[in-house]
């Protein structure tokens, strides 16, 4: 059953030329919400053909666009928005590139530690 006290069928549009069934102004709360699989998930970050961009390649990156290779950029989301799915799986492509980066980081401790 659905309930809902304030609902106001103004604030939906629907635009079938851009596949938006559904278009809310104002916020949208929810206790869960589940987004289709993305066909694209970074599992691929764990292959041993991934390359690795290194550290300072990203810095450099950085220094030169002002956000994360990969991710767009602040003037891209405002202009364009952005896709759950997709953000989600770059959000965890940058994780798992990070998580690579700290184990090897680990390695280099654990050798000068030792000695090696």
């Amino acid at each position: 059953m659905f309930y809902q006290e304030a609902f106001d069928i103004s604030s939906m549009l629907f635009d079938l030329r851009f596949k938006q069934y559904l278009y809310v102004a104002g916020g949208v709360r929810a206790t869960t919400v589940k987004v289709d699989a993305y066909s694209n998930w970074p599992d691929y970050v764990f292959e041993k053909s991934y390359e690795l961009m290194s550290l300072t390649e990203t810095e450099e990156y950085m220094d030169a666009n002002s956000h994360l290779p990969g991710v767009p950029s602040a003037a891209e989301v405002t202009k364009d928005g952005i896709e759950l799915a997709e953000m989600n799986a770059i959000l965890l492509q940058k994780m798992e590139e990070l998580t690579l980066h700290l184990i090897e980081m680990q390695k280099q401790v654990n050798q000068l530690q030792n000695g090696k």
